[in-house]
């Protein structure tokens, strides 16, 4: 996270950067801080179906089960599919009723 913090320094609009501060959040058990961050990197950068995937990932975590499908439905039209298959890779890591213990 340290990296990614000093390239926020440097440059707060990058969504990539906010994307990994999110992704350590939700490793934590961070939920707010990681869907706090994963909403800035879709704000700053709304076609980047990997920023969109994460938070959809931290919002299955959470329980937010049906925000996460609508995200995952919307898509990306300049990557039909690579959201789908970044989450789908993800999704499989989480228990069926989508919260993270």
């Amino acid at each position: 996270m340290q990296y990614a913090q000093r390239c926020l320094a440097f440059d707060e609009s990058f969504s990539d950067a906010h994307t990994t501060v999110g992704l350590v959040h939700l490793v934590l058990r961070q939920w707010e801080k990681a869907i706090e961050e994963c909403e800035l990197a879709v704000s700053l950068n709304p076609n980047s179906a990997d920023n969109t995937a994460i938070l959809a990932v931290a919002l299955r975590a959470i329980g937010r089960v049906e925000e996460a499908l609508a995200i995952l439905e919307k898509g990306h039209p300049s990557q039909p599919h690579a959201t789908r298959l970044v989450l789908t890779r993800i999704w499989q890591l989480l228990p069926p009723d989508g919260a993270v213990r």
